[in-house]
């Protein structure tokens, strides 16, 4: 027999949006209430993650602010909505030995 593990998170349990640095592994991270501002740099290195005022800045600012309004908008609802956590390989190797 196989057994299958599915991890899925709320909303409300997003607490913060974080960015990793893939140049040098430094994070920011800011809670998602204040995450519509943009994190254009590395705070470590100063690489650039994105240029001021693309589609992609407002994309990733906008990501924080739907999450907030979604989290409002279910507020007092009769569900709840889930979101499925990939699992990473690691979990993946553990869970099958």
């Amino acid at each position: 027999m196989t057994a299958e593990t599915k991890t899925f998170i709320e909303l409300d349990d997003i607490a913060a949006i974080q960015l990793r640095c893939k140049k040098c592994g430094a994070t920011i991270s800011r809670p998602v209430s204040e995450s519509s501002k943009p994190m254009r740099e590395c705070p470590s290195c100063q690489t650039l993650w994105m240029e001021h005022g693309t589609a992609e800045e407002k994309r990733i600012c906008n990501l924080a602010v739907i999450i907030e309004n979604a989290k409002q908008v279910l507020e007092g609802r009769q569900f709840a909505l889930l979101l499925e956590i990939r699992q990473s390989a690691s979990q993946t190797s553990t869970d099958q030995q």
